[in-house]
């Protein structure tokens, strides 16, 4: 359980570091966005992850953690078909609306299979 314990705060760690963040900046000025057309994306995609926290909740509680791991993997997949495709800005915000959607689903899933079959009821002391 002590490995577990350690791999998911190294996984949390490593999530939270946002490496994609300097990457898709500098794709979307390279297409011509401003930096305030990129930062109210980047705004679209936070006020998405808020927004979708009760809905994805509801999707893993509904139908499982494998439907909601499954099309939490598709959406984020059509996401970023639309961002690497999409020509205009709102096809940007739209993308971004969808990965937001994505990251919650995925991460709220990750979170519930760790603490279900890791922790099984021990507090998290390491």
């Amino acid at each position: 359980m002590r490995s577990n314990v350690r791999l998911f705060y190294v996984y949390i760690f490593l999530n939270r570091l946002e490496m994609w963040l300097p990457v898709t900046a500098l794709f979307l000025l390279d297409r011509g966005c401003s930096l305030t057309q990129y930062t109210l994306v980047d705004a679209v995609w936070y006020l998405s992850t808020v927004l979708f926290e009760v809905p994805t909740g509801v999707v893993t509680d509904r139908y499982g953690k494998k439907v909601s791991l499954l099309v939490a993997g598709l959406v984020q997949a059509l996401s970023l078909f639309i961002l690497a495709w999409g020509r205009s800005f709102l096809s940007v915000l739209v993308s971004y609306v969808l990965w937001g959607f994505a990251t919650l689903a995925c991460m709220s899933v990750i979170l519930v299979l760790f603490r279900r079959e890791t922790i099984k009821g021990r507090r998290l002391c390491v």
